[in-house]
């Protein structure tokens, strides 16, 4: 399928996007059926695509809306749903172009799929922001110990939907951040982006009622065997993956080696989803699609799984 695409944004960020936007075109994954820009004048085409102004978004037939500015994204995509009735899933962040291997039709995949992520780290909120994806999940901003995020698993769904979120105590994460504890039943939640302790019961609320139970992605770091093979053993769960700084043979998990200077396994995990990090070592778009070949990484014992 070819998806059309209409870009909003001309500036420098544009002039950096340009050469992967053409790599798209060429390859057939998109058409751009135009470049909108409210500071060009007398000007009908750019590139060879049409020149709108934004008024016209509205009569443009398109699937996506490209913003091609990091830095001024969230203004403009209030725009264009505030003022023109762009629908949030038909918005793209320009940045996902420069995921490395990238190709529009996974990525389109992905966000029509609206996955929500659990994670016992902050990877899912990180995925979610990098991609543009709406949050689809409570656990977005928490993190959980290894024993409790295990237990969680095992009987996710009953847990989400009998249990309150009770506070517990405060905590002091890796960073020395002091953050509320909350349990869901016998399982403890670390919500270190937060501090009210109303907001953080009424994000979770919010976003429980978005999560999708079809798609659902359980994300697991570790550098315990033990802990990687009970994540492995979990049933039930159609897409899992657990990193791992070693070569694994387990079907479900990702060797993904500590970065020189990283101190904690988290930051390399993190980093395989952030963009100024290059998305170190997985195929992402791959990895949230359940599809094999998710490492880009190539160890001494051989190919990562």
């Amino acid at each position: 399928m070819k998806y059309k695409i209409a870009v909003w944004g001309l500036g420098g960020a544009y002039a950096r996007l340009l050469p992967s936007l053409l790599r798209q075109v060429e390859r057939g994954e998109i058409e751009v059926v135009g470049v909108i820009d409210k500071a060009f004048q007398g000007i009908t085409s750019l590139d060879g695509y049409r020149l709108c102004d934004a008024h016209e978004l509205p009569d443009l037939d398109f699937d996506y809306l490209l913003i091609s500015s990091h830095r001024f994204f969230d203004e403009i995509a209030a725009e264009a749903m505030g003022e023109y009735g762009v629908q949030r899933e038909k918005i793209v962040p320009g940045r996902v172009f420069f995921i490395p291997g990238f190709e529009f039709g996974l990525y389109a995949r992905v966000k029509e799929s609206r996955i929500s992520i659990v994670s016992n780290n902050c990877w899912g909120g990180v995925v979610s922001n990098a991609l543009g994806l709406q949050g689809l999940s409570p656990f977005k901003n928490a993190y959980m110990r290894r024993p409790d995020y295990l237990r969680l698993l095992a009987d996710i769904r009953r847990y989400c939907e009998t249990c309150e979120l009770e506070y517990v105590r405060d905590d002091v994460d890796a960073r020395g951040v002091q953050h509320p504890v909350m349990r869901l039943g016998d399982v403890e939640i670390h919500f270190n982006h937060d501090t009210d302790h109303d907001k953080i019961r009424s994000d979770w609320a919010r976003r429980l009622a978005r999560m999708n139970w079809n798609n659902m992605l359980a994300s697991f770091y570790t550098n315990n065997p033990d802990f990687e093979q009970r994540f492995n053993a979990i049933e039930g769960l159609a897409t899992k993956v657990c990193f791992v700084p070693y070569a694994s043979e387990y079907p479900h998990s990702v060797s993904l080696p500590m970065k020189p200077g990283h101190i904690d396994q988290f930051e390399t995990v993190l980093e395989s989803a952030q963009l100024n990090c290059g998305f170190y070592g997985i195929n992402l778009l791959q990895l949230l699609l359940g599809e094999s070949g998710a490492s880009r990484l190539t160890l001494s014992g051989g190919l990562a799984s």
